[in-house]
């Protein structure tokens, strides 16, 4: 397993912090039974995008399901540094609490205001 969920408050939307043997990231990840649902919540997110890019303090990338299968995400990939590199990790572990916490700061309200 390289991942681990964090719920969000609504059901079918998680944060995850993901690790990989070369780099980590950490993503919100909207996969609802309706796939219109789905979709609907992320578009109503992806709206945001400028404040939530500028609350979190950097670009996201941006998947709609059309583009990662069943499921949309909205991720911030740190580049360098993962599993392989093991006399980094604890400095790995604090880039990626940095940056779940502004992750989470970014979306959880707008989470919260969704229907």
């Amino acid at each position: 397993q390289n991942s681990l969920p964090a719920g969000s408050g609504k059901a079918g939307i998680e944060f995850q912090y993901r690790i990989r043997m070369d780099g980590g990231e950490v993503a919100l990840c909207i996969r609802r039974d309706d796939v219109e649902e789905s979709k609907r919540i992320f578009d109503s997110l992806a709206a945001k995008r400028d404040a939530i890019e500028q609350t979190f303090g950097d670009a996201l990338r941006w998947k709609p399901s059309s583009q990662c299968g069943f499921k949309s995400n909205i991720k911030y990939v740190l580049p360098s540094g993962g599993l392989l590199d093991q006399d980094r990790w604890p400095q790995i572990q604090d880039r990626m609490i940095d940056a779940m916490v502004r992750l989470e700061k970014a979306l959880k309200p707008e989470i919260q205001r969704l229907r």
